[in-house]
């Protein structure tokens, strides 16, 4: 998968407090869409806060440009707590025995990965650099 960053696409400014990038996925349009937790525990919520993100793009796409097509969407966090990261990567595994279910059961339930960069081991100043 060949990911170029575009620009920030100031089309969802209006919708999120985090960043959204246009960008060309294996040939077609696509977003990234970056997600500061700046908490200093992990949040246990956020695979929906990212779907709730996911549809929002899906939806701004929609009504604003009638697309029949929706854009990928990659959604990645980043993480600079006090602790590890301690919850699943995918809304899956927040849903009541999902991992347990059946194939052809989980086909119908909702589930996407998330992208997670842990900065929990590092300090402020390694952080910033020479910024």
């Amino acid at each position: 998968m060949l990911i170029y960053l575009n620009s920030v696409n100031q089309e969802f400014k209006d919708y999120f407090s985090d960043l959204v990038f246009r960008v060309v996925i294996s040939g077609k349009e696509g977003y990234i869409s970056f997600l500061f937790e700046h908490k200093s525990y992990p949040d246990k919520a956020i695979a929906i806060q990212l779907l709730k993100y996911m549809a929002e793009i899906w939806e701004t796409k929609m009504k604003k440009e009638e697309v029949s097509e929706l854009p990928i969407v990659i959604p990645l966090v980043v993480y600079h707590g006090e602790s590890k990261w301690r919850f699943p990567l995918h809304l899956g595994g927040f849903l009541n025995g999902f991992e347990e279910m059946p194939q052809h059961v989980k086909e119908y339930l909702p589930n996407f990965h998330y992208l997670l960069y842990d900065l929990s081991d590092y300090s402020d100043e390694e952080i910033k650099g020479n910024a």
